[in-house]
């Protein structure tokens, strides 16, 4: 009977604790989800920003102008001697000081000028200035070499004693003297002075100041044409210009002048 007690009391014991197992309840599971980190973002490719290129004193820089051609790559153009435009009048400047210029001072470079000397205007860029310095012109010399050098004051002077115009054709022996003319402040014709100015003097126009009281011969008036150049044409001859203080010139010079593209100032005193 006691194991019988004792039977029971064990089972209701499992009983009990069944049900008190049963009605416990049941420990929460929390589940924390853990957040995935973020991608880093993506930045765009850098492009090439204008890098001006270092520039010496008083010159614009050039510009280094660079094109995005693709987010791998760039195509870069280099843009030099840019005139810079930040005034409206950059790369403009010195325009127009080299137009006017020898064209006005007397005694300034004369590149192609036309000046006044006594009562013609003479156009040179380098002048020759024959004098005839026989007695009868020395009072007159003084006024006629002021006016040349008033306007062309590096004209280049040959003095010849009279103005006669003839000319010979030089023997082989004095060909071969005279090979080469060099400039002399004196020479010993007319033609020869122009020889000297034409050819080692390289004067591009000739003033002959006189009285065209001489003798005049076809074979000089034949060389100082060919001395002119005068088969080159008007714009190419060396001109001639003539200041008379005695006599007009014949009608053979008056045409080798007006050939040339010269002028004539003739009469008593060169008036």
């Amino acid at each position: 009977m006691t194991g019988m007690v004792v039977n029971v009391l064990i089972l209701a014991s499992f009983v009990f604790v069944t049900v008190d197992e049963s009605r416990r309840t049941p420990p929460a599971i929390l589940a924390t989800s853990v957040p995935s980190e973020p991608d880093p973002p993506i930045e765009p490719p850098e492009v090439d920003r204008p890098r001006p290129a270092p520039s010496s004193a008083g010159a614009a820089a050039a510009p280094d102008i660079t094109i995005a051609s693709s987010a791998m790559s760039a195509l870069s153009l280099n843009v030099s001697d840019a005139p810079s435009f930040d005034n409206g009048l950059a790369g403009l400047e010195g325009i127009g000081s080299s137009f006017g210029s020898g064209f006005g001072a007397g005694g300034a470079d004369t590149g192609g000028a036309s000046m006044k000397v006594g009562k013609i205007t003479v156009k040179a860029k380098t002048l020759g200035l024959v004098l005839d310095v026989s007695g009868s012109m020395e009072s007159h010399l003084p006024k006629v070499k002021r006016e040349v050098r008033n306007a062309f004051k590096d004209a280049k002077t040959v003095e010849v004693e009279g103005c006669q115009l003839d000319w010979r054709e030089p023997t082989a022996e004095e060909r071969d003297e005279d090979r080469e003319i060099k400039l002399k402040k004196e020479a010993k014709s007319v033609i020869e002075a122009i020889e000297m100015l034409v050819g080692d003097g390289r004067a591009d126009a000739i003033y002959w100041f006189s009285d065209l009281q001489d003798l005049q011969t076809e074979a000089g008036l034949a060389r100082l044409r060919e001395l002119l150049k005068l088969e080159r044409g008007k714009a190419r001859a060396v001109k001639f210009y003539i200041r008379s203080l005695g006599k007009e010139p014949s009608p053979e010079l008056a045409a080798i002048v007006r050939a040339s593209g010269g002028a004539v100032q003739a009469g008593e005193k060169g008036e």
